[in-house]
């Protein structure tokens, strides 16, 4: 009994998991949305990446290397403080089945690129 059950449960992972490029791989609406916010959460870090390294080299050519060092400290602050913000949703909020880290993840992430596309325009 509990082989047949550990069975089920591998092979509904299995498929639940097994996205094509388009999220299109599975059924369930909780699974497709975790799928498309992944994708669009990694082109935000993409983003998110390329613009902070487009700062942190503007501010190495004409600052200080202590602004540097602080910028520097910021994101990494940044970092941990979206982590430690998500794994307190997901505990709180999420269940079996949640997509609330993905969800906060998404959210956290835009707003920070927004703060870095605006950076330096005041």
């Amino acid at each position: 009994m509990k082989l047949r059950i550990t069975l089920l449960l591998a092979a509904f992972y299995t498929s639940a998991f097994a996205f094509d490029d388009n999220c299109e791989g599975t059924s369930g609406s909780t699974y497709v949305e975790a799928c498309l916010l992944s994708k669009s959460t990694d082109e935000m870090d993409k983003q998110l990446n390329a613009k902070y390294q487009q700062i942190i080299k503007m501010y190495k050519e004409s600052k200080s290397t202590e602004e540097v060092k602080l910028l520097v400290e910021a994101q990494r602050a940044w970092i941990r403080y979206r982590d430690k913000v998500c794994e307190f949703e997901d505990h709180a909020f999420g269940g079996i089945n949640s997509i609330s880290w993905a969800r906060c993840k998404a959210r956290i992430t835009e707003t920070r690129l927004k703060e870095l596309n605006e950076f330096g325009t005041e």
